[in-house]
């Protein structure tokens, strides 16, 4: 079975990335980093805005998010979630969606029918 991943930090600076990667497999942590943005479709040009993930095995996540901080990169380490914490976060981001639809509806019924 492959194990379970998860973003210790992110940050803009490619070089940085590497760093923090090379220091986590110095002390035995499997670290890899990749860029998130629009590269692949501008033909691999790195632009402003994309940032480099730094992915550990979620088993050496705390020692990872350790490792960073003490080097000196707290200001990058990615907010730690769970499941359950994200799929809260969709049913909230969801009623206040359904709210604000609610709501706009109804100032439309209002608006008509001060207009008749």
């Amino acid at each position: 079975m492959k194990p379970e991943t998860a973003v210790v930090a992110r940050t803009r600076d490619g070089i940085e990335a590497q760093i923090w990667v090379d220091m986590l497999r110095d002390e035995g942590i499997e670290a890899t980093t990749f860029e998130q943005g629009p590269r692949g479709a501008l033909g691999g040009a790195t632009l402003i805005g994309a940032t480099h993930q730094i992915v550990v095995n979620r088993e050496n996540l705390a020692d990872a998010r350790s490792i960073i901080a003490d080097a000196g990169g707290a200001h990058a380490l990615a907010p730690v979630g769970t499941e359950e914490g994200a799929h809260d976060r969709m049913i909230k981001a969801l009623l206040i969606a359904g709210g604000g639809a609610i709501f706009f509806l109804l100032l439309f019924v209002i608006v008509q029918a001060a207009a008749d």
